[in-house]
């Protein structure tokens, strides 16, 4: 084997024999060091799906009925990676509710879990409340997203574009496609796995326009040798998002008369304004 074949000396493949027993092993100890602060143990990522290799981390969630603790504990024990995260369980709860850019890949961990310990029922629980989200959470989110991220990204896009930078069309596009793929996940009420598995997933999504699966694909592909050409299928995948969701209720042009109170009522200080 050439040394550049080889795993960095850190890295150390298990199985998921190893991982399970390793996650009972910190289970037992957590629910041992804070007691009945804990609400709730689970294993979350491609260990709980049984989707794990051999190079694969470790992911739990621990649910606290206050946090005596840090957020994440993140280490290498025998070149297996390890992450523990731990919430209070009101803050999980607010924050499978608040529905959002980000959303698409924050669900996961606490509804596809495999229980290690949840007497009060709080993992099918945490799942029911995503299934119910009324759709106007969903509504708000997307024209949030599209506003506040995917048509910002597209003006950078366009600037690059003016001064004829390649390199920087071809990052912004980057964050563009994120963008998409965060809204077409939203507006099939879906979440993603993971960060690496959302190019396959997002083309699984049970409604993906036919422009955005052409973005998708030439991102997953590696297809970025043209900028001229990863801004064309931007553009037709920023165009499809806004015609689609306006179809849904999403408007994002707002009218003149309803862009908002003047500077001043909102605590500006342009030239002449009056103090």
């Amino acid at each position: 084997m050439h040394a550049r074949d080889k795993p960095l000396p850190i890295l150390r493949a298990t199985t998921r024999r190893e991982r399970l027993e390793r996650a009972r092993h910190i289970a037992d100890w957590i629910l041992g060091h804070y007691s009945d602060a804990v609400v709730a143990i689970g294993i979350y990522g491609s260990t709980a799906r049984g989707s794990d290799e051999p190079y694969s981390d470790l992911e739990m969630s621990v649910l606290m009925r206050s946090s005596p603790t840090p957020g994440r504990d993140e280490r290498y024990v025998q070149g297996l990676k390890i992450s523990v995260e731990f919430h209070t369980v009101g803050s999980v709860y607010r924050r499978l509710q608040r529905v959002d850019l980000t959303w698409p890949l924050c669900v996961d961990q606490f509804v596809s879990v495999l229980s290690l310990y949840d007497p009060e029922g709080h993992w099918p629980k945490l799942k029911l409340l995503v299934d119910q989200l009324p759709s106007g959470s969903f509504v708000q989110a997307i024209r949030e997203g599209i506003v506040g991220e995917l048509l910002e990204n597209f003006a950078k896009l366009e600037n690059a574009r003016k001064r004829d930078d390649a390199p920087a069309m071809r990052w912004i596009a980057w964050n563009l496609a994120w963008d998409v793929a965060m809204i077409s996940a939203l507006m099939n009420r879906a979440y993603f796995t993971s960060w690496s598995r959302t190019p396959d997933e997002i083309l699984r999504l049970p409604s993906l326009l036919p422009a955005v699966k052409s973005l998708v694909e030439k991102f997953r592909n590696g297809d970025l040798r043209s900028a001229k050409g990863l801004h064309r299928c931007c553009e037709a995948a920023v165009r499809g998002v806004v015609q689609h969701v306006a179809t849904l209720g999403v408007h994002v042009q707002v009218e003149p008369s309803l862009a908002g109170p003047p500077r001043e009522q909102i605590g500006g200080g342009g030239p002449g304004s009056k103090r």
